[in-house]
C-alpha cells in the first residue's frame, strides 16, 4: 500500500467531522399520511400516558 499524503488525510478528517457534526437549524416536523395515522390509532400506539416515568425525560 503507498504511502498516504498527509494533507490528503487531514482534508478527509476535515470533511469527515464536517459531516457528523451538521444538524439542520430548523428541522420540520414530518406528519405520516393520514391512513398510517388511522392504523396507529386503531391499535392503540397513539396512546400516551403522561405519568409514564419512562416518558418522562422526553416531556420535560
Amino acid at each position: 500500500m503507498p504511502p498516504l499524503d498527509q494533507a490528503f488525510v487531514r482534508w478527509l478528517a476535515r470533511d469527515v467531522k464536517r459531516m457528523h457534526a451538521f444538524a439542520p437549524r430548523n428541522p420540520r416536523a414530518i406528519k405520516p399520511p393520514d391512513h398510517y395515522i388511522e392504523y396507529m390509532r386503531l391499535y392503540g400506539w397513539l396512546d400516551l400516558d403522561m405519568d409514564d416515568p419512562d416518558l418522562a425525560c422526553l416531556i420535560k
